[in-house]
């Protein structure tokens, strides 16, 4: 444990901070290597503003990091530029939304509000019911797209289009619009389209 600490600083290899009821009034830098921030049980704010960088709140800025992971209440992220390499998380709620920047890697396991489009260079997995709250592509780099609940608009009928590219499947597991309806569907996958529910 420590106290009155205003920077964290990592080494050179692999590195794991998280977040538990603290703050940094300065700087959690992952260094080199791959590095893993995890934000606390709590409501926690995302967002990613620079290579690796951005804030979380609460919790404190954050530099060379190249994973994030939410905690297990309410997690809302937010890329508007620079890049992540992977958004992880494996309970709770989620809202995710993408005005700019590049994401490696999207895998939300609790319900998920998606309030943009969102585009990967890699897989994106969305295990608990999803929600549209704006006409929504999803878009990949040869990566595979898995939906693994409910897809619905939230409040008005929005547009939802698909597309992985060359060689990767796209995958449905829940109802669709059941809840309230979209306006339109459009998946493109030149592997498959694999409907489960």
């Amino acid at each position: 444990t420590f106290s009155a600490m205003e920077n964290v600083t990592g080494g050179t290899t692999t590195d794991g901070f998280t977040i538990n009821g603290g703050t940094i009034s300065g700087t959690i830098d992952g260094n080199a290597g791959t590095d893993t921030l995890t934000g606390g049980n709590t409501t926690n704010t995302w967002t990613v503003n620079g290579t690796g960088a951005g804030t979380l709140a609460p919790g404190g800025n954050f530099t060379a990091i190249e994973n994030i992971v939410g905690g297990n209440t309410t997690d809302s992220y937010s890329i508007t530029a620079g890049s992540i390499t992977s958004i992880v998380d494996t309970s709770g709620n989620n809202t995710i939304t993408q005005s700019g920047g590049t994401i490696g890697s999207v895998a939300l396991t609790g319900p998920t509000q998606v309030n943009s489009s969102i585009t990967t260079t890699g897989t994106q997995t969305y295990t608990g019911a999803t929600t549209l709250n704006a006409n929504t592509t999803f878009t990949t780099t040869n990566s595979a797209v898995v939906f693994g609940s409910t897809i619905n608009s939230l409040t008005s009928n929005r547009t939802f289009t698909v597309n992985t590219g060359t060689g990767a499947a796209i995958t449905f597991s829940g109802a669709i619009g059941s809840t309230l309806a979209l306006a339109s569907l459009s998946a493109t996958s030149t592997t498959a389209i694999n409907i489960n529910g």
